[in-house]
């Protein structure tokens, strides 16, 4: 549906416009509808379709000089763009140095043959980290192998927010645990000295 299409880029130029007006340098969204696991028509119409609807959100993002990072959902909650080799096809059919990418590591331990070398593939166009074990728990509770991830992020400069997105089985009983076991496992893994 057109009208629902541009009403969805109407709202991430909003998101845009409010980023630029608070200072935040980045955008992360979804380049296709969370929970949709097949095309409505067909999966190169939407593909055509979202390239279309975010190089338009590009155009604003260029002007406000905000960046925006699409990020790759698992197969099991997206279908158009699930893993990082997908997510450079979509970046480069997009053709803003505005538009990079998320990895969220939940997601990659899903999608990615290697995590590593996603890092190492994505480079200079990963812009936004989430981290979170296989199982979405804190780190150090799933079979996430970080030391190998963590020294992709250091090979390639990585500057971004590496931003902890963990939910425990246990609910908000759990979460001040995870963080802390998290972060301390992240301070050690990002460590240059931990190389």
């Amino acid at each position: 549906d057109p009208s629902i299409r541009a009403e969805a880029v109407a709202y991430v130029v909003d998101c845009l416009q409010f980023a630029a007006a608070v200072g935040a340098p980045v955008v992360q969204m979804l380049p296709s509808g969370e929970s949709r696991l097949a095309p409505l028509s067909s999966r190169e119409q939407e593909w055509q379709w979202s390239v279309a609807g975010m190089r338009t959100a590009a155009r604003e993002a260029e002007r406000l000089g905000v960046r925006i990072a699409i990020e790759p959902l698992n197969r099991y909650e997206a279908y158009l763009v699930t893993n990082t080799p997908s997510a450079l096809i979509y970046l480069r059919d997009v053709g803003s140095p505005l538009v990079g990418m998320t990895l969220d590591l939940f997601h990659a331990n899903i999608e990615e043959p290697d995590i590593a070398a996603a890092i190492h593939a994505a480079g200079s166009r990963l812009w936004h980290v989430h981290v979170a074990d296989s199982n979405r728990r804190g780190l150090g509770r799933g079979h996430l192998d970080l030391p190998p991830i963590a020294a992709a992020l250091l090979d390639i400069g990585y500057t971004g927010a590496v931003v902890l997105e963990i939910v425990p089985p246990e609910g908000t009983a759990g979460l001040d645990r995870d963080v802390r076991e998290s972060v301390a496992a992240l301070r050690t893994a990002l460590s240059p000295r931990s190389r």
